[in-house]
């Protein structure tokens, strides 16, 4: 026993050298990476808004999501949920996420900052990053799942392995997309190990130890969620559309591949491989081992998809943040063709820009939204308090008829992402979302949301009730909330 716990201390003690010399080595990478990040998500930062998810239950749901590692982590780190706090903490761990990713592998710091901006600036993070009350810790569990690889791949110590199942039963059950993260950043150093070491057996070994980890990271993860969601609706499981009644599998492998095929990544990807596969390899047994690896990678980085079945919104494809990182990378350091190198540098610098500039579009797009938001529940407001100003003494609810769609103007981006649509238009949660928004805008919290009707759904409604909201003028018109018994409906929409 005393041997045992000499062991742990010896490992604790030895981590927490690596991890000083970690930052002493790479101090100046991560303060460029760190203005970058800052620079990319400069509006989400420096300006206050609420999300979609801060009006709709941030914190409940997760359980409802089985999303069990952002409860763990919020109960351990609650001030992470807020705004600014939130935005930060994800830029930061976004960086320390891509630098573990590469940290082990001969690159130079210029090639390590770029890989890490290029993967910080993708998309996908500030469709998450809106969910600012959930984004942070989506963004540690990625950080997790980057971690728990990097602590398995070269250790025998059953403590790190116990700690790697750990962080990945965290990072998976925090944003499920993390399970395509952990395999992407697998094959990714797998495939960076092969161009090295030319050793078949050796990546094997890699994989099949990884899998194993992350296969009993699942398992534990199942359990808790049969122990967990018993009577509670399940978020993710009905998005997998293999199982459904009905199923029409041919129809869901077609769209699959096509949306793999549709990505310019993919082809890029293709190019490079081929590139490593003719002119990095003699031996015709390590340019196919070589092409095997890099159809893995590819199916790590959509495994999700595959899994489910299912092509879900922009902000769960975080994986595929990982491409254009790793496109450049293996330009990079291909060789060290001092030609190839300086392409890579300015297809890097092309990738960034052009990220840079979506991700200030989209921002700007839900700030936006936001304050057009504001200013259309204030006259919602006024309209209720003005014509039945005695919703304040007594017990009401409220209810919502239909949708307000956004007006289009050239500072806003198009995009079908719920988290850059308007509190009044966005979806099947719609009216617990401007209910939350209402209340968050100054709705009294005695005032209840009456469900009978769900966006223009209005068959649960007596006959009455329907005439009458048939017959009601729609916002902004004064007349376009009416009392009814009791309870206020609004007609937002025909």
């Amino acid at each position: 026993m005393y041997k045992c716990l000499e062991k742990v201390n010896t490992s604790i003690y030895n981590t927490g050298i690596n991890i000083q010399e970690f930052f002493k080595k790479y101090r100046d990478v991560l303060i460029i990476s760190f203005i970058a990040g800052i620079l990319i998500n400069s509006i989400d930062i420096f300006t206050f808004k609420f999300g979609v998810d801060s009006a709709y239950g941030p914190y409940t749901e997760q359980f409802v999501m089985q999303r069990y590692g952002s409860l763990i982590l919020h109960n351990l780190f609650p001030f992470l949920s807020y705004n600014i706090i939130s935005q930060l903490t994800g830029v930061i761990s976004l960086i320390f996420a891509a630098l573990i990713i590469i940290s082990r592998h001969n690159v130079s710091n210029t090639g390590k900052n770029l890989f890490i901006i290029i993967f910080i600036s993708s998309t996908y993070f500030t469709y998450l990053q809106h969910f600012f009350f959930q984004s942070a810790y989506n963004f540690i569990g990625l950080l997790f799942a980057a971690a728990a690889f990097r602590l398995i791949e070269n250790n025998k110590n059953i403590f790190m392995y116990l700690l790697a199942v750990f962080l990945l039963f965290i990072g998976v059950s925090s944003y499920q997309s993390n399970v395509s993260v952990f395999l992407s950043v697998m094959m990714l150093n797998v495939i960076l190990n092969f161009i090295n070491d030319k050793n078949i057996e050796k990546a094997f070994m890699l994989i099949i130890k990884s899998t194993l980890i992350l296969l009993v990271s699942l398992i534990i993860y199942y359990i808790v969620y049969k122990m967990g969601t018993v009577k509670i609706r399940s978020y993710f499981t009905d998005q997998i559309l293999w199982v459904i009644d009905n199923a029409d599998y041919k129809e869901i492998i077609i769209k699959i591949t096509k949306f793999i095929f549709i990505n310019i990544w993919f082809y890029l990807y293709t190019a490079v491989t081929v590139l490593y596969a003719v002119f990095n390899f003699k031996k015709i047994k390590e340019r196919l081992f070589f092409i095997f690896l890099s159809i893995l990678f590819i199916l790590a980085v959509y495994s999700l998809i595959i899994l489910m079945g299912n092509i879900n919104t922009e902000r769960t494809r975080t994986p595929l943040a990982i491409f254009p990182a790793f496109i450049f990378l293996l330009l990079y350091i291909f060789k060290d063709n001092n030609i190839l190198k300086s392409i890579a540098v300015i297809f890097a610098l092309i990738i960034i820009s052009v990220n840079t500039s979506s991700n200030i579009k989209l921002q700007n797009t839900a700030k936006l939204m936001y304050e057009q938001d504001k200013m259309t529940a204030a006259k919602i407001l006024d309209i209720i308090y003005t014509k039945y100003p005695e919703i304040f003494k007594g017990e009401y609810k409220i209810a919502f008829y239909g949708s307000i769609t956004p007006n289009k103007h050239y500072l806003k981006q198009s995009s079908g992402s719920l988290a850059y649509t308007s509190f009044f238009c966005c979806g099947r949660l719609m009216p617990h979302r401007i209910y939350g928004f209402l209340r968050l805008m100054g709705l009294p919290e005695k005032i209840k949301l009456n469900s009978i009707i769900i966006n223009k759904d209005i068959s649960r409604a007596p006959d009455d009730l329907k005439k009458l909201i048939e017959s009601m003028p729609v916002y902004p018109s004064s007349n376009c909330a009416e009392l009814y018994e009791d309870t206020v409906f609004i007609k937002l929409s025909d």
